[in-house]
């Protein structure tokens, strides 16, 4: 039998569920969220006073630029490389040594550079310098190819704003910001003008989520962003609480919007662990990651092959996946505290858990060492909450 381990890692922090039934490792696939980035340049127009503290973060951050993976980003995403090396390294998931081009290893990125950047990073780590090919570079570093979603033709790593499901996520999106506007104003009028007094021009919901954004990147970098004590620590707690929340009620904040974001994740899911049917069958991982049926092996080989498979991309997808999966993120023990302000909660938003910078869950797949035998498990129609356990 085929079964799967579920794993949360958030830097050093690891929770495994794990089957007691004796089993050897075939298969991994990670999804992670990117590294620590820089704020986004919107902040320029939303938050003119803290111009100067836009030019800290490691990274030029200009008016056109993108939010770009920073250099603690780097590190973070690194550290995951040397986390899963150290895990898997030896095992028949992944050879000791240097990168191989033989249909082991893949890397797939949702197409913004961040998450690009973040798995190169990430392969870095997971293939340190010293053990690539000889005879070129004295450091022999490993040059890894890092697979992308095509721009605006996404429906597996980003179906809201790529996909099928980005004309349902855009009116949504309109939706909630007339509505939610007028909430905030009723309930947070005190810390809107706190928030525009701090800025020095009037703050709205559509820059909260880069507000929020801001003051938790500055935290991580040890950036203080009240040197005029305008605003107090418990009050920048409050701001990046308040944003979480209003990003996951407008994204993930009911059981459609989750689909948005899905989108054919799980279909892919599904055919990396799950054999294709006949020998001649083409499953989704081959249209998706281009994996090669090389001459002698049948597509269920060159599936079986693909020990590794790291997927990188937003927030968005890890919240809609975990949320789907019936997922808490558990860390030291306890549960990890969400706080729904009141009137913006429900009971389906208490259950979206928060999405630290660089969090990642791994899959592992297991073969029942006594039957061999095979299952599988979840199907998901794009754009609808229709699942099904097979």
């Amino acid at each position: 039998m085929l079964h799967l381990r579920t794993i949360w890692a958030v830097t050093a922090a690891v929770v495994y569920a794990v089957s007691n039934q004796p089993s050897e490792l075939v298969k991994v696939i990670v999804l992670t969220r990117h590294g620590s980035r820089t704020p986004n340049p919107e902040m320029f127009k939303y938050c003119p006073n803290v111009n100067a503290t836009m030019y800290q973060f490691g990274e030029p951050v200009k008016v056109g630029h993108s939010a770009d993976l920073a250099q603690l980003g780097y590190a973070e995403m690194w550290e995951l490389g040397q986390f899963l090396r150290h895990e898997y390294g030896g095992t028949d998931v992944l050879k000791h040594g240097g990168y191989e081009d033989d249909g082991s290893t893949y890397f797939y990125a949702q197409r913004a550079n961040r998450n690009i950047l973040s798995l190169t990073a990430v392969a870095m780590g997971l293939y340190p310098d010293g053990t690539g090919q000889k005879g070129l570079w004295a450091h022999r570093p490993n040059l890894i190819p890092i697979l992308t979603t095509q721009p605006f033709h996404d429906n597996v790593m980003e179906a809201a704003r790529d996909g099928l499901c980005k004309e349902h996520f855009h009116e949504s999106k309109v939706a909630f910001r007339k509505k939610y506007q007028q909430w905030l104003e009723t309930n947070w009028a005190g810390l809107l003008a706190d928030l525009s007094d701090y800025c020095g021009t009037t703050v709205a919901i559509n820059s909260m989520k880069d507000l929020g954004d801001f003051f938790e990147l500055a935290h991580a970098y040890g950036l203080n962003v009240d040197a005029w004590n305008d605003l107090n620590h418990t009050t920048i707690a409050e701001v990046v609480g308040l944003a979480h929340a209003l990003v996951k009620k407008e994204y993930v904040g009911d059981r459609q919007k989750v689909t948005y974001f899905v989108g054919d994740f799980f279909r892919l899911l599904e055919s990396l662990l799950k054999p294709p049917e006949t020998e001649d069958t083409k499953c989704f991982a081959f249209e998706v990651l281009g994996i090669d049926q090389r001459p002698g092996l049948t597509a269920a080989q060159s599936i079986d092959r693909a020990k590794l498979v790291m997927f990188g991309s937003h927030r968005e997808l890890l919240m809609a996946i975990m949320v789907m999966l019936g997922m808490s993120f558990v860390q030291n023990g306890y549960e990890k505290a969400r706080w729904v302000p009141a009137g913006l909660g429900n009971d389906f938003l208490e259950k979206v858990p928060d999405i630290p910078i660089g969090a990642t869950l791994i899959w592992e797949q297991h073969r029942d060492v006594k039957t061999h035998t095979q299952t599988f498990f979840y199907q998901l129609e794009t754009c609808k909450f229709e699942i099904t356990k097979k």
